[in-house]
C-alpha cells in the first residue's frame, strides 16, 4: 500500500510563516502597525516592539533585543518549541508502519 501523505498542519505553516516574516523585518524602516491597540490610537501597548525584539534576536543582536523588549526571549523559545513540536507530530504521522504479523 502507497505511504499517505497527510497535510501539513495549518499551525506549522502560520507559525513558519511568521518565523519568515519576523526574519525579513526591516527594523531601521517605518512600517504598518498590525497592533490593534496602536491602531485605536493609543500611544503604549505592553507588546509593542515585541516583533522587533524576536527580529533583532534572530539576527544575533541579543543586547538590542533586550532593550526593544524583554520578552521577545521567551517568545522566540516558544515559538521554536512549538514549531519542533508540530514538525515532530507530522512527522511521526507521515511515517510508514511496519505491518509485520
Amino acid at each position: 500500500m502507497p505511504m499517505m501523505i497527510k497535510k501539513i498542519p495549518l499551525e506549522l505553516l502560520i507559525w513558519l510563516g511568521a518565523f519568515i516574516w519576523l526574519y525579513n523585518l526591516q527594523i531601521d524602516k517605518e512600517s504598518i502597525s498590525i497592533c490593534p491597540i496602536h491602531g485605536l490610537g493609543f500611544s503604549w501597548c505592553p507588546g509593542c516592539g515585541l516583533a522587533r525584539s524576536v527580529s533583532l534576536l534572530m539576527h544575533g543582536q541579543v543586547h538590542a533585543s533586550f532593550k526593544m523588549h524583554w520578552l521577545g526571549f521567551p517568545v522566540f523559545a516558544v515559538l521554536i518549541y512549538r514549531i519542533i513540536q508540530l514538525t515532530k507530530n507530522y512527522l511521526t504521522l507521515i511515517k510508514p508502519k511496519n505491518d509485520t504479523i
